[in-house]
């Protein structure tokens, strides 16, 4: 009897968690479902390795149908395990002399101007171009975190593309994009959003020219408090608020994504790269990539996690590029000078 109940129970769970990845293998493909569950895309890692976990008991207990159910689910979960996990690189890292390096940070807004800032990593990186999310300037002049105190800074990188999208009385928030090689082309890919957006550069590299796409998307704005779980317990107010601030979110992206999109110009190199406040399963980046090869996947190897706050760890920055760039080397930096993990790509036109 014992035996039955455990099997049974285990039947269920595998059911539950199966059409829950079934669910989530048909949501990056489905623009109606994401609509209205489009933040459940977060969940994936976590109901796949539950999954695995009730594999594990029920081969122990010898739970057929048990097994038979998490196979099923297993398999519908392929498209997003590849997106989510590489296992192997698909290509062999290079490091030519040749080879033009870029970094994508999101840098929090220097931490706040705090001493313990990416400033001075990013002068150490000395990358070739730098993509910069959550960028920020003090207004005054005499600050040493001014814009022209900054550029100062950033000597190397004798090009810019800087666009203000928000910020307070006492700084600007934006999103930048600095450049050893010229910057012979600027726009602003407007998200109708305080402090996100994306600008789209064309860079001249020698004889070639490359579009940068720097995008930073719709933020879910989760406070402090709202990422504290053991309120969640007590009351269910702080959950239905993290629900609607998440799908809200989605939503917005989804929006801004299809700007970005549309400006992909794929007769030239083009590299489309910054935070995209999404996960691999999502919708959005399965629109955002679209034809694009991801850098991370192509060359890096585990899950990628690029934010880190707490238990929250999510790889939500990304470089994709089209077929007219070379790959070369993808690397994940773990520096705790933001929320965010700096992301370097080198690669050859």
């Amino acid at each position: 009897m014992r035996k039955k109940i455990i099997n049974v129970i285990l039947i269920i769970l595998s059911s539950i968690l199966t059409l829950c990845l079934i669910l989530l293998s048909i949501m990056p493909y489905s623009h109606i479902i994401s609509s209205y569950i489009g933040n459940f895309s977060l969940a994936f890692p976590y109901v796949f390795i539950s999954l695995i976990i009730v594999f594990i008991v029920a081969l122990i207990r010898f739970s057929s149908w048990s097994l038979l159910i998490c196979l099923i689910g297993a398999g519908c979960s392929i498209p997003n395990l590849l997106r989510t996990f590489s296992f192997s690189p698909e290509l062999e890292t290079k490091n030519t002399e040749n080879s033009i390096s870029l970094i994508n940070y999101n840098v929090h807004y220097f931490n706040f101007f705090t001493e313990d800032n990416a400033m001075d990593y990013i002068k150490y990186c000395d990358a070739d171009v730098v993509c910069l999310q959550e960028f920020a300037c003090h207004k005054s002049l005499i600050d040493k975190f001014s814009l022209p105190a900054i550029k100062l800074k950033l000597i190397k990188y004798p090009y810019s593309h800087i666009e203000f999208l928000g910020g307070n009385k006492n700084m600007k928030k934006g999103i930048a994009t600095f450049s050893k090689y010229p910057i012979i082309k600027k726009e602003k890919i407007d998200m109708n959003s305080n402090n996100h957006g994306a600008i789209n550069s064309y860079i001249k590299i020698g004889k070639d020219t490359v579009q940068v796409i720097n995008c930073y998307l719709e933020s879910n704005r989760l406070t402090t408090k709202d990422k504290d779980i053991t309120k969640w317990a007590k009351d269910n107010e702080p959950i239905k608020e993290i629900y609607h601030k998440l799908s809200d979110a989605a939503g917005k992206r989804r929006t801004q994504a299809e700007k970005v999109i549309a400006k992909k110009n794929e007769s030239i190199a083009s590299i489309v790269c910054g935070d995209m406040n999404d996960v691999p399963s999502s919708f959005v980046y399965r629109r955002l990539r679209g034809d694009y090869k991801d850098a991370f996947l192509s060359l890096g190897k585990g899950l990628g996690n690029t934010f880190h706050e707490g238990i929250y760890n999510f790889r939500i920055d990304y470089i994709f590029f089209n077929n007219f760039v070379e790959p070369h080397l993808f690397s994940i930096d773990k520096i705790n000078k933001s929320d965010h993990y700096p992301i370097l790509f080198k690669f050859e036109l």
